[in-house]
């Protein structure tokens, strides 16, 4: 139920946006339009940072012989970046993610017993690690179907490559493999 409303509630602000987007460059007379937009934003790639693509979308904006405030600008791009989807995050806006991350919190928040369980994510990051063998494959790739905060933390920590990928799999590191493979036989051998 709660993912449902979640659902509804990005939709509509994405709607909005379009909305605000579509009025700016009428308003500006821009040459851009908004699928250009949202192209730009659904091919960033972390190989340079948001702010590039920022500036990018101001010029597509602002190449109309009108102009606009800054502020207006940048509120409205904001607004796109955050709810349109991006390639990097398998097609999810950050709205998206957030939301799906705030969902796990509170699933566990509602499960029996579970109030005010203090939850140590070593330990969670731990125990996927481990379970990601499971899934292994070609060596060392792994189905990525476990709660994306645990996958970017692993990420970070060096044991799997970058999860945000359209790939339904990820490549373990060598130093994940070795890893996978001590806490899978700490946690879960006889």
């Amino acid at each position: 139920m709660q993912q449902h409303g979640n659902d509804d509630a990005i939709r509509s602000y994405r709607a909005l946006a379009e909305r605000r987007l579509s009025d700016l460059l009428e308003q500006t007379k821009s040459t851009a339009t908004l699928d250009d937009i949202k192209q730009v934003i659904l091919k960033e790639t972390d190989l340079m940072r948001p702010s590039h693509y920022f500036a990018q979308l101001f010029a597509l904006i602002k190449t109309g012989n009108k102009s606009i405030d800054d502020r207006v600008l940048l509120s409205v791009i904001q607004d796109a970046w955050n709810n349109f989807p991006h390639l990097r995050l398998n097609g999810h806006s950050p709205a998206e993610i957030l939301a799906h991350a705030s969902r796990a919190d509170v699933i566990i928040s509602e499960l029996p017993d579970m109030n005010g369980v203090e939850v140590d994510d070593d330990k969670i990051d731990d125990a996927v690690l481990a379970l990601l063998l499971l899934g292994l494959h070609a060596h060392t790739r792994v189905w990525k179907d476990h709660d994306w905060a645990v996958l970017d933390r692993l990420f970070q920590n060096g044991y799997i490559a970058d999860p945000v990928r359209k790939a339904k799999s990820v490549m373990l590191t060598d130093l994940g493999l070795a890893e996978a493979q001590r806490l899978f036989k700490r946690l879960f051998a006889r």
